[in-house]
């Protein structure tokens, strides 16, 4: 007879939503809510929910040791990625590779999962007022 015993978890396995953290962002135009990164015991990879404003803008910039994942949930964004201009919208997902710059700007406004491989850019987020 085979026993099984449940693995010991390093952390709670789920975060509810309506205590994570939330950050202003991009000059107030937004909010990150940073739901699953190391500091909720997940270091390997982060997952936020952004919500922003028309015209929020994420200057061009790089994360160096993470891919960025993004799915649009609702609205749109105009990006550009390592040089080429893209659009996204609802139901539509991104892949941004490391150590490529790239940049957004929301039309209209915009809600979105953020995931990181691995976890650690969404950590700037935390220089915002926080809301939650």
């Amino acid at each position: 007879m085979l026993l099984l015993l449940p693995l010991a978890l390093a952390a709670d396995p789920v975060v509810h939503g309506d205590t994570a953290p939330a950050y202003r962002i991009l000059a107030a135009k937004g909010t990150a809510e940073l739901l699953l990164n190391a500091t909720t015991g997940s270091p390997e990879a982060a997952l936020d929910l952004l919500t922003l404003d028309d015209g929020a803008e994420a200057t061009p910039h790089v994360h160096a040791d993470s891919v960025e994942i993004l799915y649009i949930l609702e609205g749109r964004v105009e990006m550009v990625i390592g040089g080429v201009p893209w659009v996204a919208q609802k139901g539509d997902a991104v892949r941004i590779e490391k150590g490529v710059e790239h940049s957004a700007r929301v039309i209209g406004s915009l809600k979105a999962v953020q995931v990181y491989v691995v976890a650690g850019p969404e950590q700037r987020f935390t220089a915002g007022e926080r809301v939650r």
